[in-house]
């Protein structure tokens, strides 16, 4: 119910009357305080109905990708602009509706864009390094100078 339905002209007249003693005198300023007021309403309304779908895309975005990570992927964030938010739908217990089926059909077609988190490295393994002692450092004490300057430069 909008503030037109409940101040009627009459209502506003009689408070006038009571207030002023002239209905005639800020009748017209009333009817744009009011007219103001629901533009006002109306902007407030607009603005909270596009925030509030801005927050369920967002909710959707962060539990698509959160379901992708879980699933494997390597990078949920590009997946996820592969696949779209078209058709997904976001349930009460944060479930994604829609989102598996597209997920198990691009692990099938690109599975590279799935796989371990494990990081890769070539190179030295430091847990496999048998020259060093326990506690992180060379022992130098079994070579001579030259063999220790030719292991620094190296």
């Amino acid at each position: 119910m909008d503030l037109t339905e409940k101040l009627t002209k009459t209502d506003i007249d009689q408070f006038q009357t009571e207030e002023n003693g002239s209905p005639e005198g800020d009748g017209p300023a009333v009817y744009e305080k009011l007219r103001q007021a629901e533009e006002t309403a109306e902007s407030l309304r607009r603005e909270k109905e596009d925030l509030e779908k801005e927050l369920g895309r967002c909710r959707l975005e962060y539990a698509a990708e959160r379901a992708l990570t879980q699933a494997g992927a390597r990078n949920a964030r590009l997946l996820l602009k592969i696949i779209g938010t078209q058709g997904l739908v976001l349930g009460e217990d944060d479930s994604i509706e829609g989102l598996h089926e597209k997920a198990e059909a691009l692990k099938a077609s690109d599975p590279y864009l799935f796989g371990d988190q494990k990081p890769y490295f070539k190179g030295y393994v430091p847990e496999q390094a048998g020259d060093f002692s326990p506690d992180g450092r060379m022992d130098f004490s079994d070579m001579t100078y030259s063999e220790v300057v030719e292991l620094m430069n190296g």
